[in-house]
């Protein structure tokens, strides 16, 4: 079987000089990164009963997204947010500030790691 020619990896928007078979190299692979995130044992706390009723009241109290609002723009919210991230932490998980957010603000907001 032929060896394909090794390649620039992907990774750093192509500045990345590493050369690999296919994709990144593993210093720029988020997808270690991503896996350990996605795999947190305080992930399920999401799919609990007791989070979606958080949720739901945080969204009927706050229907607008907060960060659109300051901008003045009108934009219904669809998830909430915790102002300081809880990292597992039970205890500002549930009891932490929460803050309604339309998804694409939620998503700056989580990427920036706020």
């Amino acid at each position: 079987m032929p060896i394909a020619p090794l390649r620039l990896c992907a990774g750093k928007g192509g500045r990345c000089q590493a050369r690999v078979s296919k994709g990144r190299c593993p210093a720029c692979s988020t997808t270690q990164t991503r896996q350990r995130t996605y795999d947190a044992p305080w992930r399920a706390l999401y799919q609990t009963a007791r989070w979606r009723a958080l949720r739901q009241q945080q969204l009927r109290t706050n229907p607008l997204c907060a960060a659109c609002l300051t901008s003045q723009l009108v934009t219904p919210a669809t998830d909430a947010h915790h102002l300081i991230a809880h990292r597992g932490d039970e205890t500002l998980f549930w009891d932490g500030t929460l803050e309604s957010l339309c998804h694409r603000c939620h998503s700056r907001h989580t990427g920036r790691g706020e």
